[in-house]
């Protein structure tokens, strides 16, 4: 049986920073956790004017599809 794994991602105007209560939470009960900072929002060189509710959902497509298990996602805004 696969685990499953937990994507979190944050809210507009954050960083996955947000997430760090629950993911120490989560990783400290075994469960595999990946947060995951939306376009724009990590120093990741995408400017406000490129960053995208497109370019945040295939982000977080190719993180699921690395996935080997169930997939549970959290976000929040």
């Amino acid at each position: 049986m696969s685990i499953a794994t937990v994507i979190l991602v944050h809210g507009a105007l954050l960083t996955s920073q947000a997430w760090l209560p629950v993911q120490n939470y989560l990783q400290n009960h075994q469960i595999n956790v990946i947060s995951m900072d939306v376009p724009g929002r990590s120093g990741d060189h995408v400017s406000a004017k490129q960053a995208s509710l497109d370019l945040a959902a295939k982000k977080l497509c190719k993180i699921v599809n690395k996935q080997s298990g169930t997939v549970i996602l959290a976000a929040h805004s």
